[in-house]
């Protein structure tokens, strides 16, 4: 072999020991078995742990609950089904017909009564009658009011309305017992005395105000109800505007496809 050849020769041999170095090099840098992870994998100690503690968090974690106003909450809120407003819709009608037995005629077979309206012993129709007309003079019109109720909640199966709300703001631990309730409105005029031209004490939204007294407007027959806030504060306010943190309820429960009045709740 000449000079020349063995030029030629030991030069192809040392681009192909180039180019597969190359290849190897490159092959090791897109290899992922070769390749360190950027964020390494915790060890199943520390797994067990993250995971304990998402427990925790989960387990902390209040009951389902609906924010409906600002400083109100509803506990297991329900949003009523087409066929469930049919039948609301009815029970309405049935009372603007002011008809007792109609009314008693939607009672379920189960029907229970819980609270000290309650009277124990007598049979369910004469019961829910008792309970009805003890809501007062106007007792058809008061229990229009507790039917056309906008929020429900669910209470261990049964449906009820009007939804029993939660204060959640400053000071709750004061809000006890039945006279307290809650403005239903945003900068509600609080009023020194119950009538419009009256000098404003204070602006109140959606504050919880406790229950003095009621008193009837002798121009246009307006209610207005003498209350007292978590500060001290008193005065009147326009009845519209107040609701019960925990009002009357009907309760309702399907039964083999109808709904039915399963019960009455009273504080």
């Amino acid at each position: 072999m000449s000079n020349k050849e063995r030029h030629c020769a030991a030069w192809i041999r040392g681009f192909f020991i180039s180019f597969a170095l190359l290849l190897s090099s490159c092959s090791g840098k897109d290899n992922p078995a070769t390749t360190q992870e950027s964020t390494p994998s915790l060890p199943q100690a520390s797994q067990a742990s993250q995971a304990s503690e998402d427990s925790k968090q989960r387990s902390k974690r209040p009951p389902f609950s609906q924010l409906i106003l600002k400083k109100i909450s509803i506990d297991y809120p329900y949003t009523p089904e087409r066929r469930f407003i049919s039948y609301i819709n009815k029970l309405r009608a049935r009372i603007d017909n002011k008809n007792m037995r109609t009314m008693q005629g939607e009672l379920s077979p189960h029907f229970i009564c819980l609270g000290p309206a309650c009277t124990e012993g007598l049979p369910i129709a004469q019961q829910f009658e008792s309970l009805v007309t003890g809501l007062g003079d106007e007792y058809w019109k008061s229990l229009l009011k507790i039917v056309k109720t906008k929020h429900y909640q669910q209470v261990n199966g049964h449906i009820c309305g009007p939804a029993r709300a939660n204060y959640i703001g400053e000071n709750q631990d004061q809000v006890v017992g039945k006279n307290w309730g809650y403005i239903n409105g945003k900068n509600v005029r609080l009023r020194k005395h119950a009538n419009t031209k009256a000098s404003i004490v204070s602006h109140l939204s959606h504050n919880a105000v406790k229950l003095l007294s009621t008193q009837k407007s002798k121009k246009r027959g307006r209610q207005w109800l003498e209350v007292e806030t978590l500060k001290g504060q008193r005065g009147f306010i326009v009845k519209k505007y107040f609701l019960m943190l925990n009002p009357q309820q009907i309760c309702y429960q399907e039964i083999a496809g109808e709904w039915k009045i399963s019960g009455f709740r009273s504080p």
